[in-house]
């Protein structure tokens, strides 16, 4: 078997399909298809826009973007730093559809509680989200005809800003964030 590195997807990597996964035993694939026969698999479509990871700065109200570890390390990319960082690419749809995503997010974001918001994007705002940002003028492949900023189901995590890679627990274990998206994820239905 060769093996290849893929690097793509941003601070996220490559989101695997079933068939990407090497590593998936008999038994998770028999529990997942079982789960997927009765009705109890949440999935979504995977899609295939611009990756970014986005969390929210609690005490100066503002959304944070990565696209890499050096701006996990940074603390995030406000809209503005986001606009700033991409001025030069060549693209500058991607330009403006990660900065109005970026803008969309925190717009809606900041009518939640602070209460909430801490148990969503951690104290220090170091929980980031996976999120697809999806733009007919920023097409990969697959033709969208709308405007989608995406919240996957996988890939988040609590992020350590010195070394820009997600928090482990003392035996080399990531930290779980799947109540913290939960809690986004009740937030957005309730809106």
């Amino acid at each position: 078997m060769i093996n290849n590195l893929l690097t793509e997807g941003a601070v996220a990597g490559h989101m695997n399909h079933i068939y990407d996964n090497g590593e998936m035993t008999f038994g998770e694939l028999k529990q997942m298809l079982a789960a997927a026969a009765t009705g109890k698999l949440k999935g979504t479509e995977k899609t295939d826009g611009q990756n970014i990871f986005l969390s929210f700065d609690i005490k100066t109200n503002s959304a944070k973007a990565a696209r890499n570890k050096g701006h996990i390390k940074q603390g995030g990319l406000t809209p503005e730093e986001l606009d700033s960082f991409f001025s030069e690419h060549p693209n500058q749809a991607l330009r403006y559809s990660f900065v109005e995503a970026a803008e969309s997010f925190q717009e809606l974001i900041s009518q939640i509680d602070p209460t909430t918001l801490e148990r969503i994007f951690g104290p220090e705002g170091n929980i980031y989200y996976n999120i697809e940002v999806m733009n007919p003028k920023t097409t990969n492949v697959i033709r969208y005809d709308k405007k989608t900023l995406l919240i996957h189901r996988v890939g988040h995590g609590q992020f350590d800003k010195e070394t820009g890679s997600k928090t482990t627990s003392d035996d080399g274990v990531e930290i779980d964030v799947s109540s913290s998206f939960d809690a986004l994820e009740s937030e957005l239905l309730n809106m």
